[in-house]
């Protein structure tokens, strides 16, 4: 939206004689009073906390913040100064009668906004200018907003109580709705006289039919055990044939072990006789058919090459084996779960004591570094000490110095020159102090203005005789 060409004509023609930086300060004013239009123009004389006045452009209207999703007009003062933009600008927050100031973070007692934009001011020339002030003051004034609308009294008419027609329909109009049933609970009419519960259905009848019946077969407990445990009947042995002209005779004692393991019923009915060998104990009948053999149609050579065969093992003695083989492998498997577990345990100390040891070699370095710092430090201190022995020592062997020469000047012109230097600082801490009353409300601005400018006089006179003073003393 353009500006009027009558508002910026008297815009430049007022900043002409004021402001140094015209075209800077004419741009960032029209740039600022187009993007805000509800801001105006207009000069007028600012006093400073010093009490020093200077007309100065102020733009003055409202800015718009949007404060919890809704958007306000904040009423603001915006005071371009005359070093602008070498010099921030400043606001101020100017509540209107239906408003109440609320001071906060960014807005004092005084309306006076404040914000690290403000006071970083020139460290980015880029950003710095009134349109991006206005903008900050809006974001600040959504995060905190400055005013409030100001309480006003309300008195109401006085009240009405209603009839008794009134008071029923009322009643039933405000009769609380019927519970709703809760899911899966049906809903029950009230009896009113009777208090009978309807009896609960027999449902054991249902759920008895509703099971279905087992058609399987039924385990009796061991038969299939039995049944799988029961042997079969050994197949018949096949009858030997005896080739007495190629099959070899066996040894004595083998072929007494094999008829005494195949014949156990025939060893029992045939006792051994006491006294007799051991050879005489069976008289199997394929011996005496073996004996009428010729032995020269024997193979000797055969015979004579054919390895005896091997002791049969003892059963009990490759049971106990079994077992202590299997208790062995038992406990060697439990020994290789604690090794593993002990290895385990082991790496994990051994870490833990790796990262121990690299946190106690940089605690003994920084100890050895501490303790280099503190013997230097003592160092230090003992070489201070010694320097303040040696003043304490000149200091007593010194004079005690006259008080006049140490607060009197050498001339009356410099003791004048001294009352004048002090009169002038107590003036600046009035005015100081008077400014403070002035924005704590304790004074008006008539009696501030009146003692401001009789300070001002009486500064300007002792500043005055002090140059004087320096000038003729040569200290100038």
């Amino acid at each position: 939206m353009a500006l009027p060409p009558a508002l910026t004509q008297w815009l430049r023609n007022v900043l002409l004689p004021e402001y140094p930086h015209l075209d800077r300060t004419y741009n960032d004013t029209l740039d600022a009073l187009t993007r805000y239009p509800t801001l105006r123009p207009r000069t007028s004389v600012y006093t400073d906390e010093y009490g020093k006045p200077a007309l100065l452009l102020c733009l003055h209207g409202t800015v718009p913040s949007v404060i919890a999703g809704d958007t306000y007009k904040i009423p603001v003062e915006v005071w371009v100064p005359h070093r602008y933009p070498d010099e921030g600008p400043f606001a101020y927050v100017r509540p209107t009668s239906t408003m109440m100031l609320s001071p906060g973070n960014y807005v004092d007692n005084n309306g006076r906004c404040y914000h690290p934009y403000i006071s970083e001011w020139g460290s980015d020339p880029q950003n710095t200018n009134l349109a991006t002030f206005l903008r900050v003051l809006s974001d600040i004034f959504s995060k905190e907003p400055p005013v409030y609308s100001r309480p006003t009294p309300e008195y109401g008419p006085p009240p009405t109580y209603p009839s008794q027609n009134d008071q029923q329909q009322t009643h039933q109009m405000q009769r609380p709705p019927p519970l709703a049933p809760q899911s899966g609970m049906p809903i029950q009419p009230v009896q009113t006289g009777q208090h009978a519960v309807p009896p609960v259905p027999n449902r054991t009848g249902q759920h008895i039919q509703q099971q279905p019946m087992r058609t399987g077969p039924v385990d009796l407990g061991g038969s299939s055990t039995h049944a799988s445990e029961a042997v079969p009947p050994l197949p018949p042995k096949p009858p030997q044939q005896w080739n007495q002209g190629a099959v070899p005779q066996p040894p004595a004692q083998y072929a007494q072990y094999a008829q005494h393991a195949q014949h156990p019923l025939q060893a029992s009915h045939h006792p051994q006789a006491r006294g007799g060998p051991l050879s005489q104990q069976f008289t199997p009948h394929h011996r005496s058919r073996a004996s009428r053999t010729d032995i020269m149609d024997m193979d000797t050579a055969k015979s004579s090459d054919e390895p005896a065969p091997p002791k049969p093992p003892n059963p009990e003695r490759m049971k106990a084996l079994d077992d202590l083989h299997s208790q062995l492998k038992k406990e060697a498997d439990a020994i290789q779960a604690n090794v593993q577990a002990d290895d385990a345990q082991i790496e994990g100390l051994w870490m833990k004591l790796s990262s121990l040891e690299a946190g106690v070699s940089s605690e003994v370095l920084l100890l050895r570094q501490l303790e280099a710092q503190a013997d230097k430090n003592n160092k230090i201190l003992s070489d201070k000490m010694d320097q303040a022995r040696r003043v304490i020592t000149q200091a007593r062997a010194c004079e005690i110095p006259d008080i006049d020469s140490a607060v009197c000047a050498e001339n009356v012109v410099f003791n004048q020159l001294y009352d004048l230097t002090a009169q002038e600082q107590a003036i600046d801490d009035t005015i100081y102090a008077l400014s403070l009353a002035l924005d704590r409300e304790k004074i008006t601005v008539e009696p501030f203005m009146k003692h401001v400018r009789n300070l001002a006089r009486e500064k300007f006179i002792k500043v005055a005789t002090i140059d004087k003073i320096a000038v003729g003393a040569g200290l100038k």
